[in-house]
């Protein structure tokens, strides 16, 4: 390979490698020794070493051509794909912020290394966002899970912190083995893991039952990583176990990447494979698939999440259901799913964001994530309450909310595909599972703005970092809510090349 075309790739991958190399240079200085330094100052310096190497990347991404590609689809660019690779940047950046403050945890001991391995993740996030080849987005994905493996299990004095890091690995392996596997079939079909030349080259070997087969093993591959049920099984464990900053990333940045190229897979690279899930025109296809797992996630989600009494819990099976809400709009595979979905999974990371920095004030404050933890909030903290009140209420699906229109995009998306009406078994399915799930969210805000139990203590001790994400993060859910063109004319580029 000749010194241009290195020069063209480095171009187009400036944010990977900064973030790369910055994760690098973090392990190096913390491998320095922060010996006699206090264990606040240390977590800070750590999350500030990482928040400046993702900024500098963020700062690199309008330089990356805004079309194009390299090495038959391994990297490629388009327009919009940059305000998505910011976006998972600045997710990361956020999640930073949001380490455990647990005296003698994973992350006092051994920060430097808590922040290189989540850098490493967030360059694997970036590598899926940006390639539309398989075998690619296959390593970028496994290079943004291991590290989340370790990061899960990283306060090794919990015992639902080891718990959440097991059973993460074991689903995910198994997820990745069948994934690759999946691939293989494809490649021995059509020869190629070139999203773009898939399409004709599956036609013409007539899709047989080998293709369909590895269609579903790449499907099931990708439900794991956007927690669709039923692939879904390790997502309480981990919201609930791991570090906050590691469950944040995983239900924020994770999510931004993995809808993204599973919409890429979906209607680039299996085109033509669609069939249908309309009412009573069903045909083989991923079609009939992707809705099943979409049905199968807003019941199981909804309808587990009403049973929790521990936030992060309630926050994890809530997941689930969301993702169901965001397969909706795929099912349509129409033009508006791509940037219907998008929007959501961007506009719903957000959110969860300043929930896992309100869950972080709650703990300090009552040593525990239970629901119950929050009655007399608006008493003791009323601007508390107030962001609390627009997450779970943008959560809910409720206007002006960036939650109301991330449902609404999706829903219509579904109505608007070729599939049309005949989709409507399936959006009437997520309108009436959406409606249980506003039960367990004003569950919350019940406890927040009820009574305050007797002997109340004054208001809740906030750190500075917590209350500039979970404002930051509670304007974003209005504003992305109210100004919602603007941002969806940057997303319509996003995915077909």
């Amino acid at each position: 390979m000749s010194g241009p075309e290195y020069l063209d790739l480095l171009r187009r991958i400036w944010p990977e490698v900064i973030v790369a190399l910055g994760a690098l240079a973090v392990l190096f200085a913390g491998g320095g020794g922060w010996g006699g330094v206090p264990t606040a100052t240390r977590r800070r310096a750590n999350a500030t070493l990482g928040t400046v190497v993702l900024l500098t990347a963020a700062g690199f991404v309008a330089r990356v051509p805004s079309s194009g590609g390299w090495g038959d689809g391994m990297v490629v660019t388009e327009p919009g794909l940059g305000w998505v690779k910011l976006a998972i940047l600045l997710l990361a950046a956020a999640c930073l912020w949001l380490g455990d403050d647990r005296r003698g945890g994973g992350e006092d001991r051994h920060g430097a290394e808590f922040t290189a391995l989540l850098l490493l993740t967030t360059t694997g996030l970036l590598l899926v966002a940006g390639s539309a080849h398989l075998l690619l987005i296959f390593l970028g994905l496994e290079l943004a899970s291991l590290p989340l493996y370790a990061l899960a299990g990283f306060d090794r004095g919990r015992r639902e912190s080891a718990d959440a890091a097991l059973r993460y690995f074991l689903v995910g392996s198994v997820a990745a083995a069948v994934m690759l596997y999946g691939i293989s079939l494809l490649h021995g079909v059509a020869g190629t893991l070139d999203l773009r030349l898939l399409p004709s080259r599956l036609t013409g070997a007539g899709a047989g039952p080998v293709a369909g087969v590895g269609m579903v093993c790449v499907l099931a591959g990708l439900g794991f990583k956007v927690a669709a049920a039923p692939f879904h099984f390790w997502v309480a464990d981990v919201y609930a176990g791991a570090p906050r900053a590691v469950s944040a990333l995983v239900a924020s940045g994770s999510k931004v990447a993995g809808f993204l190229v599973l919409a890429r897979i979906l209607q680039v690279g299996l085109a033509g494979q669609e069939g249908s899930a309309a009412w009573g025109r069903f045909a083989p296809g991923w079609l009939p698939v992707l809705a099943v797992l979409a049905t199968a996630s807003v019941a199981v989600g909804n309808l587990t999440a009403l049973v929790q009494t521990r936030f992060r819990r309630l926050l994890a099976w809530s997941a689930v259901a969301h993702s169901g809400y965001a397969l909706v709009a795929l099912v349509s595979r129409g033009a508006d799913a791509r940037p219907a979905v998008i929007y959501y999974a961007v506009t719903y990371a957000v959110s969860l964001v300043g929930l896992f920095a309100l869950a972080r004030i709650l703990e300090r404050d009552r040593g525990g994530d239970a629901v119950a933890g929050w009655a007399g909030l608006s008493r003791r903290s009323p601007w508390i309450a107030a962001a609390l009140a627009v997450q779970m209420l943008s959560l809910a699906g409720v206007p002006p909310a960036a939650g109301f229109m991330g449902k609404f995009l999706a829903f219509s998306a579904a109505l608007q595909g070729p599939g049309g009406t005949g989709n409507l078994w399936l959006v009437l399915v997520a309108l009436g599972f959406s409606c249980v799930g506003i039960f367990y969210y004003l569950r919350v805000l019940h406890a927040a703005f009820g009574d305050a139990p007797d002997g109340s203590p004054g208001p809740l001790p906030v750190e500075r970092a917590d209350a500039v994400v979970v404002a930051v993060s509670s304007v974003l859910v209005v504003a992305l809510g109210l100004w919602l063109e603007p941002l969806l004319a940057v997303l319509r580029p996003v995915a077909p090349f």
